[in-house]
């Protein structure tokens, strides 16, 4: 999300510094992110918030897995119904 506009080794610089604050608070990394975004302004127009949200959302990359698998499963079926 942040490599386009920042580069890739500002984002990643970022994305660690993220990560160990939220090891050292024992928080979660989205709320860490996402009290970065609201206390940077520069970061507030390169991500909006729900774009980071989106991010961390486990069960919407399951659905878009699970999509892209279900043609397969269906074949798989198919073939051993035969």
């Amino acid at each position: 999300l942040f490599a386009p506009r920042l580069g890739k080794a500002r984002a990643h610089a970022l994305v660690e510094g993220w990560s160990q604050r939220s090891v050292r608070e024992r928080a979660h990394l989205l709320n860490i992110a996402l009290s970065a975004l609201d206390a940077d302004e520069s970061l507030r127009g390169i991500v909006a918030p729900q774009a980071l949200r989106a991010v961390f959302d486990a069960e919407a990359a399951a659905r878009r897995a699970s999509a892209l698998v279900q043609p397969q499963w269906d074949e798989i079926e198919k073939e051993i119904a035969q």
